[in-house]
């Protein structure tokens, strides 16, 4: 796990498009390579498939019930635990709390030829009314992604406009950005022979306003 040092901090908050930051080799590495021996195949009914719209090709589990022993105890102890909350806490300024029900979080992947248009995310907190999503915490599990698999996921400050910074899913890499009006996706189709996995984890800030729709470009 990360300690959001001063210097973290300051690299985070000064990050363009928006506050993010990339950290590479924090989790333990037996430790993901347990998750994906857990990790359910492409044809596994416990995917939640979304394959057939213009907007993505990609397919999700969100419920814990759903996933192997490893991997729900990695998000209940350790997503979800008050280090790693207290750690995001300093680096956002900002009083983060987890959403236990994770969708649309929880396991996320994309086949050969998937793909993620261009958006912003909806701010509504799934099972929540007075919470807003703040943070998407993404954990890269692709062991054999190399240069030309594509699946890079891209941070636009004007979607019409050239892409500000693109992030190369690389195993054991974690992207951390506030997704609060953060244009981001992977419109290319993904080239690489094995699944494009990641975990996908989204914070919550407490907040009252006008919920906000997704907007796609």
């Amino acid at each position: 796990m990360f300690k959001a040092t001063p210097e973290i901090c300051k690299e985070y908050s000064e990050a363009k498009p928006q506050p993010h930051i990339v950290l590479d080799n924090i989790w333990d590495e037996d430790l993901l390579k347990e998750i994906i021996s857990e990790w359910p195949e492409e044809k596994d009914s416990r995917w939640f498939q979304n394959n057939t719209s213009p907007k993505a090709n990609k397919r999700r589990i969100c419920a814990l019930s759903s996933m192997g022993t490893t991997t729900r105890k990695f998000f209940e102890e350790t997503l979800h635990g008050k280090g790693l909350l207290k750690e995001l806490n300093i680096l956002t300024g900002i009083e983060i709390f987890p959403n236990p029900k994770l969708t649309p979080g929880g396991l996320h992947e994309s086949p050969h030829g998937g793909f993620l248009r261009v958006h912003t995310d909806p701010s509504a907190a799934i099972g929540f009314s007075d919470r807003h999503r703040v943070l998407n915490f993404l954990i890269y599990l692709n062991p054999d992604w190399k240069e030309g698999d594509g699946g890079e996921l891209g941070l636009w400050e004007d979607p019409r406009k050239e892409c500000t910074k693109k992030v190369a899913p690389k195993f054991n890499r974690t992207l951390i950005f506030d997704v609060r009006d953060a244009w981001h996706g992977h419109p290319e189709p993904y080239l690489g022979s094995s699944p494009r996995r990641c975990i996908c984890v989204f914070y919550n800030r407490k907040c009252s306003d006008k919920q906000i729709s997704i907007k796609w470009v």
